[in-house]
């Protein structure tokens, strides 16, 4: 139906369905294709990122990248702490691989390379995590943006921040998925990195960070709405 939401679908559940989907409420539309769980409470504090990740047990914060899975989870001491869904680079444009080091922060940072799709303005990067700088002096960031339930960034790690959303695009009416100032406030918002200004800081001995896994490969569902 052209008025279904997920919201008129599943009613208080339906955050728990955009993140098993990968997707927010401005990508949702009518007929499209979802995952939906015979049992609406298997989804609930569904993850699937290890509990126990012994690679990141000698670190106070390590943060993990699945790319496969398009999730990424928050380790202290080897422990997940907290795990959210992500997009990544899409096909041509990987999310570079391997292990990196948190080096700098930036709460109201915007894309040097990339207008919003109205092109009126370079892409908002709210509460952005550079973890990699390369060899042609591309930044990669975890930061904000949309998230369309698939890899489609170009390059960078994005996370839910509906009201960075409704900033630029004026939806959802209702902010609600914050997950990027989540990560932001865990990662490089404590008082050992100082007085956060909102502008590019280095940021000293960040969580390490680690992309694994290729991309995913996706086939069709019959489930539609």
């Amino acid at each position: 139906m052209p008025d279904e939401s997920l919201e008129r679908l599943f009613g208080d559940k339906w955050v728990h369905v955009a993140r098993f989907n990968r997707v927010d409420r401005r990508h949702v539309y009518p007929g499209m294709t979802i995952k939906v769980p015979l049992n609406m409470a298997d989804i609930v504090d569904y993850t699937p990122m290890p509990q126990l990740y012994e690679k990141a047990r000698a670190y106070r914060r390590y943060i993990l990248l699945n790319v496969t899975e398009q999730w990424i989870g928050a380790y202290e001491h080897g422990k997940l702490k907290f795990s959210m869904p992500a997009a990544t680079g899409k096909e041509g444009y990987e999310t570079p691989a391997g292990l990196f080091r948190v080096d700098a922060r930036d709460r109201g940072h915007f894309s040097s390379l990339y207008d919003t799709e109205d092109g009126k303005s370079k892409y908002p990067m709210d509460y952005a995590i550079r973890f990699y700088v390369g060899p042609d002096e591309i930044a990669y960031w975890i930061h904000a943006r949309d998230l369309p339930g698939k890899p489609a960034s170009h390059g960078c790690i994005g996370l839910f921040d509906e009201e960075m959303q409704k900033r630029v695009y004026a939806v959802p009416f209702d902010p609600v998925l914050k997950d990027a100032q989540k990560l932001y406030a865990w990662a490089v918002g404590g008082k050992e990195n100082g007085i956060d200004t909102g502008k590019l800081e280095l940021v000293a001995n960040g969580p390490v960070m680690e992309v694994t896994g290729p991309l995913p490969v996706y086939l069709p569902f019959p489930l539609k709405f």
